[in-house]
């Protein structure tokens, strides 16, 4: 019997840094503003579909990223309150990035506006009750898409009511401001995710890392577990396992998973576990969909509701929305680059 450690990627890296993880993360995509560097990137990691030649996705994920990183430095340099706003259309050119890679590049010229909507007087400034509307055309529809292979709609005439509370209780790194605001856990499970190997024979299995999620596996049922396709609990608690594939047939190891749904983090006894979002029956959520969404709605919100935006920063919840504007920017940070890579990449500061 033998195991190795399961990813978003078949490959992770961990860097060991002296300096603050969002620098480092900042300055690596920096690069990315190389055309060069994008299309040596993209020939050697990615096997491109669709129309687009690799000349012209390089081109658009350069000038995508070196827009992102204007929006960031001037969230850096404007008042903090509002940084929301260009934080928003930073991730937005970076999720236009993720499209030019991936298999609909060529879709994009069609869909430029947002994608998504809010009402400003259905949303009176409340983290339980607001939300925003997702289309089935436009950027972050586009983004969803890229990440699931599904539509965000369905229907596709459809619109889909989002409230925004199941997205800040999907992004990791905030789950303990959002346990403060809503005097509630996350959404989000954790797991050791490893391989299995009997004979010739090779499973995933997903063990939860405390008493407490193997609590919320038994209370939620592995059907709502959203990375893991077709598992059942094995032994005793809640660890739950993948079907037994041929040994080494890592293609079809994966397809028992939804990578895009693991969330991978460091620890600190120096072990990278993956935690998990459960479904609301709504969406899938790829790490990257509720950053942006929640972003969204606080980008509206300080544009266009302004008594929203001033019982906000009054609210509880005002921690939670300080810490989108870090935590969260970070791990959409670290997420990009490692899509660019097609390895997941974790950092630890020593």
């Amino acid at each position: 019997m033998g195991h190795k450690g399961i990813h978003r990627y078949e490959t992770h890296q961990t860097v060991l840094s002296h300096l603050n993880p969002l620098e480092d993360v900042r300055c690596w995509i920096e690069g990315l503003t190389s055309q060069k560097v994008v299309k040596e990137l993209i020939r050697t990691c990615h096997s491109p579909q669709g129309p687009m030649t690799v000349n012209e996705r390089s081109k658009a994920v350069a000038n995508f990223v070196q827009v992102a990183l204007q929006y960031l430095q001037q969230a850096d340099n404007g008042p903090k309150e509002i940084s929301f706003l260009p934080l928003y259309y930073a991730l937005l050119n970076l999720s236009k990035a993720y499209i030019a890679i991936g298999p609909y590049g060529h879709e994009l010229d069609q869909n430029r506006w947002h994608g998504a909507s809010y009402d400003i007087g259905k949303n009176a400034g409340s983290l339980s009750d607001d939300f925003i509307s997702l289309d089935n055309t436009g950027v972050i529809p586009l983004f969803y898409q890229t990440l699931t292979g599904e539509s965000v709609v369905k229907p596709a005439n459809k619109k889909l009511d989002v409230k925004v509370r199941d997205f800040y209780s999907r992004i990791y790194g905030l789950t303990l401001e959002y346990k403060m605001t809503t005097k509630r856990e996350s959404e989000l499970i954790n797991f050791g995710v490893t391989t299995q190997v009997e004979k010739q024979k090779e499973r995933i299995v997903a063990t939860p890392l405390n008493d407490w999620d193997h609590e919320q596996v038994n209370e939620v049922g592995v059907s709502k577990l959203q990375a893991f396709v077709g598992f059942t609990k094995v032994g005793p608690g809640a660890t739950l396992a993948g079907k037994w594939c041929d040994r080494d047939d890592t293609v079809s190891l994966r397809k028992c998973l939804r990578p895009a749904m693991l969330y991978g983090f460091f620890s600190p006894d120096r072990t990278v576990y993956q935690s998990v979002p459960w479904s609301n029956e709504q969406l899938l959520f790829p790490e990257e969909i509720p950053l942006i969404c929640a972003l969204f709605h606080m980008s509206n919100v300080v544009r266009y509701n302004p008594d929203a935006f001033k019982k906000l920063t009054d609210s509880k919840g005002w921690p939670l929305l300080l810490a989108l504007r870090t935590n969260g920017i970070y791990r959409f940070l670290l997420a990009f680059w490692s899509y660019v890579n097609q390895r997941s990449f974790y950092i630890t500061v020593y």
